[in-house]
């Protein structure tokens, strides 16, 4: 597309250098002409080629433009993926035909393959993904024979593709324990990337969860096909990650049971793998063992403290010199171990932000196996992290 608007200003300029040129001939032309009659004529005749040239331009210029917006509705709704090797491959042809005739190489961008929809795919592109990720997890219930509807999701606005991919995240974990459960090798569950992300490497993540869940249909010899989504321009990113929750919820039916604290704990030692390697660059020496708790604890006192720490890491991103994020609300009214790991993740994501700031390689991928925890371990663990950056805070201030 944009050899095509380069082609049009090209075109757009000659014209209107063939007008310049023409209307500069025609005053000549008049400058010559005899008084009387043959000076009245060579108006007349001066006028009507003016028309005539203009009418030109600027059908020419329609048809131009027009081409380019015939082909730019062709593209609409296209997978991005496509877009883009075809806009690679017209920029790879147009780079080759530079080089040919100067006889050189292009010294501008390298030849590389564009990522996936590389400035193409929107938020609605996504959720188009998104909905057939639903699918499948639909169709394996469906051949699990698993009953009953999840509990509707609560929707989560400022959602930035960070915080989507921590949820792709979780999905994927919930997906590795179901190709566990039937003896399948599990996928790997990688760490956020140590780099700002964007849609593509959401729309990326959906697309891999989709293949995984088309491994288990081969393995359960399911011949089921869904009906692809079709594309609904609009969509924005607080829909996308409802998608993601709704589709987590649907997979606690093939895993064989909902969130429990073990997979809060999980996540929150993840969160502290996060916080070693940004105290390691911020020079400082986290705490390790955490606080003692007195009584048992219940989800809405965990999620009361995430709160706390959510908080405490906007405000570190403030003295690092980021772009803070905006805190969530979360309705505490009655919490489960879902709500929990819901606001767990949001504390993942900004712990990868700041770790893609600081320019932080992420931590190795590490499989753990976690029992028997409660509750209460969550809220220790949670105790911890907030100690942990009440001395990251510090640090930073010096």
């Amino acid at each position: 597309m944009n050899t095509r608007k380069r082609l049009a200003t090209a075109v757009l300029a000659a014209l209107v250098g063939l007008s310049i040129a023409a209307s500069a001939k025609a005053q000549e032309g008049t400058a010559r002409a005899s008084p009387g009659e043959g000076t009245a004529l060579a108006r007349s005749d001066r006028q009507d080629s003016g028309r005539s040239f203009w009418n030109g331009l600027v059908s020419s210029i329609r048809e131009l433009f027009d081409d380019i917006s015939t082909a730019a509705d062709a593209d609409r709704g296209r997978d991005p993926s496509e877009l883009a090797s075809r806009r690679v491959a017209g920029e790879n042809a147009e780079r080759g035909e530079h080089a040919g005739r100067h006889g050189r190489p292009h010294r501008g961008r390298s030849l590389r393959p564009a990522k996936a929809g590389e400035r193409l795919v929107t938020p609605s592109h996504v959720y188009q993904a998104t909905v057939d990720l639903v699918s499948e997890v639909r169709v394996l219930r469906g051949a699990m024979d698993v009953a009953g509807h999840p509990r509707p999701t609560r929707s989560r606005e400022h959602q930035a593709p960070i915080h989507a991919y921590a949820k792709i995240l979780e999905v994927k974990e919930k997906t590795a324990r179901v190709q566990r459960r039937l003896g399948m090798i599990p996928v790997s569950v990688e760490p956020i990337p140590g780099r700002a992300l964007a849609q593509d490497d959401v729309y990326r993540g959906v697309r891999a969860l989709i293949e995984e869940l088309r491994r288990i249909k081969r393995q359960m010899v399911v011949k089921q096909e869904i009906e692809p989504a079709p594309f609904v321009g609009g969509k924005v990113p607080s829909q996308v990650y409802e998608n993601l929750a709704h589709a987590s919820l649907l997979l606690d039916g093939l895993v064989g049971r909902s969130t429990t604290a073990n997979d809060v704990f999980l996540r929150i030692m993840r969160v502290h793998d996060e916080m070693r390697l940004i105290a390691e660059e911020l020079e400082v020496s986290l705490l390790v063992d955490p606080p003692a708790v007195e009584g048992a604890k219940e989800p809405m006192a965990v999620a009361q403290q995430i709160v706390r720490a959510t908080n405490k890491v906007v405000h570190l991103q403030s003295q690092l010199g980021m772009a803070t994020s905006s805190v969530p609300s979360y309705t505490l009214g009655l919490v489960t171990s879902a709500d929990v790991l819901e606001a767990t993740n949001f504390l993942l994501a900004e712990f990868a932000r700041i770790k893609a700031h600081l320019r932080v390689e992420p931590p190795d991928s590490e499989h753990r196996v976690i029992q028997n925890k409660t509750t209460t371990d969550v809220f220790a663990q949670i105790l911890l992290v907030i100690r942990n950056l009440d001395i990251m805070s510090k640090a930073a201030d010096t």
